[in-house]
């Protein structure tokens, strides 16, 4: 659980950075999305935690969790290239944690 909160405050600077950037930008370069993403994570706690920490870090809102399934908001949704990216590396550490 300590990796998983150094790469959450390291995952949650980096977006604030991000989110500054486009608050500051006077075109507010915007283009919101919603994203389904499957998790693989069968533990109700990691799930929850996912879904939280997505939800935590700026840009990004986990809308629904339905099972193995997770609906995000992006703010910046035209520069998501891999919607499994949207898990961050939190996907990884709470598997390692929980399973």
């Amino acid at each position: 659980m300590i990796k998983y909160f150094v790469v959450f405050l390291k995952e949650l600077v980096k977006a604030n950075l991000n989110m500054a950037r486009i608050v500051l930008t006077p075109s507010l370069p915007i283009s919101p999305k919603i994203f389904k993403v499957t998790t693989s994570l069968k533990s109700p706690i990691a799930r929850t935690l996912l879904a939280n920490s997505i939800t935590l870090t700026p840009g990004t809102i986990s809308v629904e969790l339905d099972g193995d399934t997770l609906y995000i908001h992006v703010v910046e949704g035209d520069k998501v290239e891999n919607v499994e990216d949207l898990k961050g590396p939190f996907e990884k550490i709470l598997r390692e944690a929980f399973e």
